[in-house]
């Protein structure tokens, strides 16, 4: 199967939980002998990253990585129209069997509008935010998103009952909640850590309000408080982008 994946963020440039899972999906989707063409934002400048839309040399047999999603498609038609043209050439040099898009905006949108120009099936992958708040401040686009979605996936029971609320999508959505890495994060196969290692309490979400920052900080001194208690040498630590810091 040859799968066109629109993402707003990818390995290399990780910054933030999304280029994880992509990169970890691409991974586990070559392993099983398909095709992936990914499409995600243009990296930040001065970045050593290629800016051009071809493949970089480190892509993994069977993927091409292509920069050039448009981050506000709905302000920047122009640049929508080349990406939809360059899209299309590699449709019809290679033919896509589906698009799946990572976030209801700009991905989800891109995704509706490739699918009908190229009459491909459409997957969308509705993470959390994109949905509480597209329905404040873009209720159309999400409507129009959820509408015109061939699938829907959702990370959690209540996000997609808070899409259903506005848009009837039941039907063809699926649950398919976030997971963790469990060869990364296994416990340590030594047995039991003796008391005189160091505890480390880790977090390596970013740290912003709608990640329930306001909700951590105020337990945060209470957790620091019982670790030290089990082992005095314990420590917090959060991993925000790519420069970890210690408590």
């Amino acid at each position: 199967m040859h799968i066109c994946l629109l993402t707003p963020s990818f390995p290399p440039m990780v910054d933030g939980g999304v280029a994880i899972a992509t990169g970890r999906l691409v991974a586990h989707l070559l392993q099983r002998g398909h095709q992936i063409t990914v499409w995600t934002t243009a990296p930040p400048e001065g970045s050593a990253t290629p800016t051009a839309a071809v493949p970089p040399v480190t892509a993994p047999p069977g993927m091409s990585l292509h920069y050039g999603l448009v981050a506000d498609p709905w302000r920047a038609t122009a640049a929508v129209a080349a990406l939809c043209a360059r899209v299309q050439a590699q449709h019809q040099a290679c033919p896509f069997d589906v698009i799946l898009a990572y976030f209801i905006y700009p991905a989800g949108h891109l995704a509706t509008v490739l699918g009908e120009l190229l009459g491909v099936p459409v997957v969308c992958s509705c993470r959390g935010n994109d949905v509480s708040k597209e329905m404040f401040i873009t209720p159309e686009i999400l409507a129009a998103v959820l509408t015109r979605s061939t699938r829907l996936i959702f990370v959690s029971a209540s996000l997609l009952h808070m899409a259903d609320t506005l848009v009837p999508c039941r039907a063809k959505a699926t649950v398919v909640a976030n997971a963790v890495d469990s060869a990364l994060f296994a416990p340590p196969a030594t047995g039991t850590p003796s008391q005189s290692r160091s505890v480390v309490l880790g977090t390596s979400g970013l740290m912003r309000w709608k990640k329930g920052i306001d909700l951590f900080l105020p337990l945060l001194p209470h957790t620091v408080h019982y670790a030290r208690r089990a082992r005095p040498r314990g420590r917090l630590r959060i991993g925000c982008g790519h420069r970890p810091a210690d408590c």
